[in-house]
């Protein structure tokens, strides 16, 4: 994984874990190796969106999700 998505991956799941209802049941040694897994080969933040929803998944909040950032219009 690249630096940028690896960082980027890190923050994100920090942010979940912070933020989450239910971050405190979550297992999140092993769902960020998951995350890890699933990102090996990103080269870009976008590439690791996979990977955060197997990390939202992993609430079971059942309200969570990804908001990915919209497109520019011109």
């Amino acid at each position: 994984m690249k630096p940028e998505a690896r960082t980027y991956l890190q923050e994100a799941l920090a942010l979940i874990q912070q933020e989450a209802l239910f971050a405190d049941r979550v297992d999140w040694p092993a769902v960020t190796h998951a995350c890890e897994v699933l990102a090996a080969g990103a080269v870009e933040p976008a590439e690791t969106y996979p990977a955060l929803r197997h990390a939202l998944a992993a609430l079971t909040d059942r309200h969570s999700f990804l908001r990915l950032p919209q497109a520019d219009t011109v």
